[in-house]
């Protein structure tokens, strides 16, 4: 009838890894949205000359100055993301709520996805539910504050 160890300590680190995961959403998505989020999403005359040149082959060969030469991809992600993941949550909520839900599991899916790594490279481990890897994971979920 009784739980043997092994099993719960895997379900009170399970459950700590999803507390602490839940705790942070809650802090993504109540951190406000600054910096150069609307410039990018909707390009502005500063991050256009990077959509229009990709590569940068017109930098180099007709001497063009742009900011940010070698950042089309992240540039592209971030607009294509928010320019289609919170037209589709405002099926669930609001105009205004659905950026930052989206911003909040853009962020939290960055966090897991770094525990994941890390946890996976100390303990050799790959399964989220072995033993070594949510004890990993666990000592590496505090590097990670809002």
């Amino acid at each position: 009838m009784f739980m043997n160890k092994n099993r719960l300590l895997l379900i009170f680190l399970g459950f700590f890894l999803i507390s602490d995961f839940t705790f942070s959403f809650i802090q993504y998505y109540n951190t406000p949205l600054f910096g150069d989020l609307a410039g990018h999403v909707l390009p502005d005359e500063v991050i256009q000359p990077v959509f229009d040149d990709p590569f940068g082959f017109n930098m180099l060969l007709a001497g063009e100055k742009h900011s940010n030469p070698n950042r089309y991809f992240s540039h592209f992600l971030l607009s294509a993301y928010f320019q289609h993941v919170p037209f589709w949550m405002q099926k669930f909520t609001n105009s205004v709520n659905s950026v930052y839900l989206a911003s909040a599991l853009a962020k939290i899916a960055v966090q897991m996805l770094f525990v994941f790594l890390i946890a996976a490279f100390i303990s050799g481990k790959q399964n989220p539910v072995n033993r070594k890897f949510l004890i990993s994971a666990v000592l590496v979920i505090p590097l990670f504050q809002v």
